[in-house]
């Protein structure tokens, strides 16, 4: 028995190192030929940011706001974890994003469920996250031309792919490979910053229409300039026609 513990420690030992060498590898390429990727990804984590600190922390109570913050924990997470080729744990972590938003935007409004969830006494389904915003007033008003929960529904569907490996294309590993925790795969890179793209897009829209007269007119201009950035200019149209918040271009 002890020899076949200490043929285990050295080769944990052995594994300590080589995971060290393979994520510093792994970091480094990806670092030097797509930082312009992770560039733009920070670029749109910085609008939660700018929610958070010009909108949110002073409207809304200090528990719902948790759940924000988490999300944007959730967003940064993802971001420095596909710095390190981790791509499934990266996609992972949007799924919480997207999960931690709906639970501030309900939470939010339902005081009493919020005092039971901190109990251990309530705690509904994702599908009923979802439904309360497509039904939410602010929401299904638009819901034809900005189709923010739909966007986050299908962005999550995807993930919960991702997240219980039912599907091929976001597994680390290929058959009969040994098991891979750092992959530096441009197909891996591209795949999470569409995932990453859509899930803050969808965020920054669902947010819109529901905080839409903080941002009416000339209202918040620094949060509209962080918005900006995570929506194309040709959906800034429609978003003005809609529910009057006029974006910037970038």
């Amino acid at each position: 028995m002890n020899e076949y513990l200490l043929e285990i420690e050295s080769n944990y030992s052995k594994f300590a190192k080589k995971w060290m060498v393979e994520r510093k590898s792994a970091n480094e390429k990806l670092q030097k030929q797509h930082n312009k990727v992770y560039f733009e990804s920070y670029k749109r984590i910085v609008s939660l940011q700018a929610w958070r600190e010009c909108l949110l922390q002073n409207t809304i109570s200090s528990d719902s706001l948790a759940f924000f913050v988490e999300a944007q924990n959730d967003a940064l997470v993802s971001h420095v974890l596909a710095q390190h080729g981790m791509w499934r744990s990266a996609l992972q972590s949007l799924r919480s994003m997207i999960e931690n938003v709906g639970f501030c935007l309900y939470y939010m409004d339902h005081r009493v469920e919020l005092l039971l969830w901190n109990q251990g006494k309530y705690n509904p389904t994702i599908s009923f996250f979802f439904k309360y915003l497509e039904d939410h007033p602010s929401v299904k008003d638009v819901a034809e031309k900005i189709c923010s929960v739909q966007i986050l529904k299908a962005e999550w569907e995807v993930l919960s792919r991702a997240v219980h490996g039912s599907s091929k294309s976001f597994r680390m590993t290929l058959s009969g490979e040994l098991p891979t925790i750092f992959s530096a795969g441009k197909a891996n890179l591209g795949a999470w910053d569409t995932r990453e793209t859509n899930g803050i897009f969808g965020i920054n829209l669902l947010l819109m229409c529901i905080f839409r007269e903080h941002l009416n007119g000339t209202k918040m201009s620094n949060l509209r300039k962080a918005i900006s950035l995570t929506v194309e200019k040709p959906k800034h149209k429609s978003i003005k026609e809609k529910i009057n918040i006029h974006l910037y271009d970038n």
